[in-house]
């Protein structure tokens, strides 16, 4: 029989799990902090993604490097790569999402075609987004970021091939199939758990400096759901409590 706690602890686990998945706060993942928490001093962590080792302090959150997942403010994010090669041809299935440290200014997160065993970037290669082998007719690559939860993107900065920060209006790249100029479209229409930014124009390679993301709000069907659980307990435990006085 469903008693009274029963209820109540249903209510309180579902609660509970809901405000696990929803984080208050917006998250800041700073990739060009966690490829070189020194900056020009030196310390770079540069690698890839699967391949980062740290240290393991000097930018915010924390790193798990059993499952490549950098968590900041409770929102987790994986990032990996994929380019257009088919098979049978140079490049197919080898790119990689890539952590560029500091040269001449910082860089942030690319990707890599062609990596070594030491989780580098391959001689001749590059490691930023664009198409493989910093040229205008190599195969096009895409840096794909997933969360741990859908969120909102709320701001974006990127570096140019060179390190140096894009202004507004400077740059246009495909945003999960949509054409986005940084600094002009609006980003409140990006939403999701998976976001792909893959290069449009030639010359206008990049890296993803920073984003900064929030988790979408609890939809207000969930809200309602706990409300009307609580009804549901006061009222099967009134009830009980009138039958209890009139017997």
């Amino acid at each position: 029989m469903m008693t009274r706690t029963h209820i109540l602890a249903g209510a309180a686990a579902l609660a509970a799990g809901l405000a696990v998945a929803q984080p208050a706060s917006a998250a800041v993942f700073e990739f060009s902090e966690l490829a070189d928490p020194n900056g020009a001093s030196g310390g770079s962590n540069e690698a890839t993604w699967g391949g980062f080792t740290g240290p393991l302090g000097g930018y915010a959150g924390s790193f798990d490097t059993t499952n490549d997942i950098w968590t900041v403010d409770g929102i987790g994010v994986k990032a990996s790569a994929t380019n257009d090669a088919t098979a049978g041809t140079a490049y197919y299935g080898e790119s990689e999402a890539y952590l560029d440290g500091y040269s001449g200014g910082l860089a942030g997160l690319g990707v890599c075609s062609t990596v070594n065993s030491s989780f580098q970037c391959g001689t001749g290669s590059d490691d930023n987004t664009g198409r493989a082998g910093d040229t205008n007719s190599g195969v096009l690559e895409t840096l794909i970021l997933a969360f741990s939860t859908s969120v909102s993107l709320d701001n974006l900065i990127f570096r140019d091939r060179d390190h140096n920060v894009y202004g507004a209006g400077a740059l246009t790249i495909d945003l999960n199939g949509t054409s986005y100029t940084h600094g002009v479209t609006d980003l409140s229409g990006f939403v999701g758990q998976t976001f792909a930014f893959a290069r449009i124009a030639d010359g206008e390679d990049f890296y993803l400096d920073t984003a900064t993301v929030s988790a979408v709000p609890l939809p207000a069907a969930a809200w309602f759901l706990l409300t009307a659980l609580g009804g549901l307990v006061g009222t099967r435990w009134l009830k009980k409590g009138e039958a209890s006085a009139a017997a």
